[in-house]
């Protein structure tokens, strides 16, 4: 029967136990991280052996790619928060209110993060006028109505031509 008191035999468990931590710990750093197809990654055995100046090429290259990658799904997002838009005029549920108001926060942030300055800001503008909606239980008013529509149609001619180099 073990003594639970003698050092050896817990600096022994103790020991094991350290070892299969780190094993474990080392397991996972040298997993292989998934790789986009579409993107190159931005971390490679090369990197080190590029100057700087070529480092923020790549980078830049990087953002261009992802921007422009963005840039082909910007008529479809908008469309789709015109589509629930429509949805909305006749049959107003607060829930749904609720997620078209995140739908139009999501757009704004994402394209003024990738420099689409027009169709972020006219985002935003909808965005500033829908939150007092979001848990509205009554439809918008006229007023309302028509001036979130001018937005989503000022939004949807943004999204058909987004501006290079915004």
């Amino acid at each position: 029967m073990m003594n639970l008191c003698d050092n050896k035999i817990i600096g022994e468990q103790h020991k094991n136990e350290i070892i299969q931590i780190r094993l474990k710990f080392f397991e996972e750093k040298l997993k292989p991280q998934p790789q986009f197809p579409d993107v190159a990654p931005i971390s490679s055995p090369n990197m080190e052996k590029i100057e700087m100046n070529d480092k923020s090429k790549f980078l830049a290259n990087q953002l261009v790619a992802l921007r422009e990658s963005y840039a082909k799904t910007l008529s479809g997002h908008v469309e789709e928060i015109h589509n629930h838009w429509k949805l909305l005029q006749t049959d107003w549920q607060p829930n749904s209110l609720g997620q078209w108001h995140r739908n139009i926060h999501s757009l704004a942030g994402t394209s003024l993060m990738y420099g689409f300055k027009q169709i972020g800001g006219i985002a935003k503008q909808l965005e500033n006028v829908t939150k007092p909606l979001k848990n509205s239980e009554r439809p918008v008013d006229e007023k309302q109505s028509q001036k979130i529509l001018a937005l989503l149609t000022q939004l949807q001619q943004a999204a058909k031509q987004p501006a290079e180099g915004e």
